[in-house]
């Protein structure tokens, strides 16, 4: 115990002084992946998009930089990715700080990169030049070290990057890539909004309640269906899969025109052709295929299979297009039933599904078919004003518990006028008592109104910091001559930062660890407001623990000293 304490007091010195608390939107959102569990089979798919077979001899493909990043879907997902002009390469991992699972699956994915894709820097949000974990990664008992170190992450006082520069034997540079000055601004712009949140939380509680008893006196059958498979989706009762399946179909009912809304057609369409597929039978298929090809009566098909596979292993065709190609070569041999390679087939057109989905734009075309569908059904005026307060309440939900993403920021600057308490009092003290719903809310809650403006200045700091934090990233790749770094930044920032790698035409790999329970015991809140617990109480759980153990040692020993006389 004094191993692990005097080493712990050196932990303490690194999270209080050198490393700052980090700072992002990201901390209070509960962070999920836009792929439900299903996750489109996507380990099977990614290990039979990466090979080719001939005659079930596996081939494996030879990556270009961003294909190379994989991670296994039980720690996280690629989210987006980019291919610029340059052979510089950005992995912006979202963080979603302190929270446990979320830490600990970053330090897999930073272990995976380091070990396959040769990463030697370490970007992160928080910190401000190097970071020197030299004095604490060589301390010599590697077991107490990684305790220690994991105890430390459970307290929010280091990240997932810091965890692993720590306890790892690897050649790595830890790098905080923030002006500190702007990042102060920040900060001080979100201890300037605390006061603020009770009256909030207070008043978005009473309005909803309302809001709830007035939805099924207003709206018609149409509009209350959607309401309630929105909530079920927002409570997680209802995959995003399901959540989409149910806004495309009665889009298909009410004859909308779905290109409008091209990635979730594709969405839909992946999600269909999955439930066609064995994926264990399509190796098979594939082998069986290429062997057929193989026979001289098909010379000229396999000569053009191995121009199209070495395309394929060279990064020149995407699966889809690869295995598209074999299908189409098969049915220009006529001879063959490609009922035998149905999954194949499938497979193919999955993959081109897939490939065609561009992920940061299918959370907005969900959220505009949803308006699109209530615009189409809305049979009067209350219908629709109703409906727009319901959202503009979530909305200002997020705003003061600092959640917006970049998308609501703009639904903001659209529908300003709607963010208004006083347009709710409004409706609220209108149409209230004509359904006989009661209601009790003070007058003075347009005050509220005058504290938007300190939210929005907290916003603009954190996306002034996007770019400062890109250019620190880049500027640090040029000075060490590395060609690839992690940057690890709140969810808040990757848009905005993502665009502007976009239009350097820097190439990256977006990726999300995967959360699958939420963390009630997260200390962030309290670690930025400096409310967090003194170091001297830190331990008391593990000195109790570690009576315990004495304790109980010494009562073993007793009893077979005991059962000896």
């Amino acid at each position: 115990m004094r191993i692990f304490s005097t080493l712990a007091s050196c932990f303490f010195i690194l999270s209080s002084c050198l490393i700052d608390p980090l700072f992002s939107q990201s901390m209070f959102r509960k962070v999920r992946n836009v792929r439900d569990n299903k996750n489109f089979k996507a380990k099977k798919a990614k290990e039979l998009a990466s090979e080719t077979s001939f005659s079930g001899i596996r081939v494996a493909r030879v990556p270009n930089k961003i294909s190379a990043v994989q991670i296994p879907e039980n720690i996280g997902i690629v989210k987006d990715s980019y291919r610029g002009l340059g052979d510089k390469l950005i992995i912006h991992i979202q963080d979603a700080h302190c929270n446990y699972e979320a830490q600990n699956n970053i330090y897999e994915m930073i272990k995976i990169l380091v070990d396959q894709n040769k990463v030697k820097l370490l970007c992160v949000e928080g910190s401000e030049g190097l970071i020197d974990v030299a004095p604490f990664a060589s301390f010599p008992d590697k077991k107490v070290k990684q305790e220690v170190a994991d105890f430390f992450v459970k307290k929010g006082r280091i990240t997932g990057p810091e965890y692993y520069a720590i306890t790892s034997e690897k050649d790595v540079e830890l790098f905080g890539i923030e002006d500190r000055s702007r990042y102060l601004d920040n900060l001080n712009a979100f201890k300037k909004t605390m006061p603020y949140r009770p009256r909030f939380e207070s008043v978005i509680s009473k309005i909803t309640n309302i809001f709830e008893k007035l939805k099924p006196k207003i709206y018609n059958r149409a509009l209350l269906l959607m309401d309630s498979k929105e909530k079920a989706y927002d409570d997680e009762k209802l995959t995003f899969t399901k959540y989409c399946d149910f806004l495309i179909n009665l889009a298909k009912k009410y004859k909308f025109e779905l290109e409008k809304y091209k990635n979730l057609k594709h969405f839909s369409l992946v999600s269909k052709y999955e439930d066609k597929i064995d994926f264990d039978k399509i190796e098979a298929e594939r082998g069986k295929l290429i062997n057929v090809m193989r026979e001289p009566l098909y010379k000229r098909f396999f000569s053009e299979l191995v121009l199209k596979t070495t395309m394929f292993r060279n990064g020149k065709l995407t699966s889809g297009e690869y295995h598209s190609h074999i299908i189409k070569l098969a049915r220009n041999m006529k001879k063959e039933k490609m009922s035998d390679y149905k999954n194949l087939v499938n497979y193919a057109k999955y993959m081109i599904a897939y490939e065609s989905i561009e992920h940061d734009l299918l959370l907005r075309e969900k959220e505009q078919l949803l308006e699109d569908l209530e615009m189409f059904t809305f049979e009067n005026k209350e219908q629709k004003l109703l409906c727009h307060l319901a959202k503009v309440l979530k909305k200002i939900d997020g705003f003061y518990q600092l959640e917006m993403s970049r998308d609501d920021l703009a639904f903001y600057e659209r529908k300003i006028d709607l963010f208004s308490f006083s347009k709710f009092l409004s409706f609220i003290g209108t149409y209230a008592p004509r359904y006989n719903v009661s209601f009790d809310l003070p007058s003075n809650i347009v005050e509220l109104d005058n504290f938007y403006q300190d939210f929005l200045s907290y916003y603009g700091f954190a996306k002034d910091r996007d770019l400062i934090m890109n250019n620190k990233t880049i500027q640090r790749m040029e000075e060490t001559n590395q060609k690839i770094a992690v940057q690890v930044c709140g969810g808040f920032h990757t848009d905005g930062m993502t665009q502007q790698l976009k239009d350097k035409k820097i190439s990256y790999v977006v990726l999300s660890p995967r959360i699958t329970k939420d963390d009630p015991n997260n200390p962030y809140l309290d670690i930025l407001l400096g409310r967090s617990e003194p170091f001297d109480t830190l331990f008391q759980e593990e000195k109790r623990k570690a009576r315990e153990k004495k304790r109980e040692e010494k009562r073993k020993r007793y009893e077979r000293a005991r059962k000896r006389n």
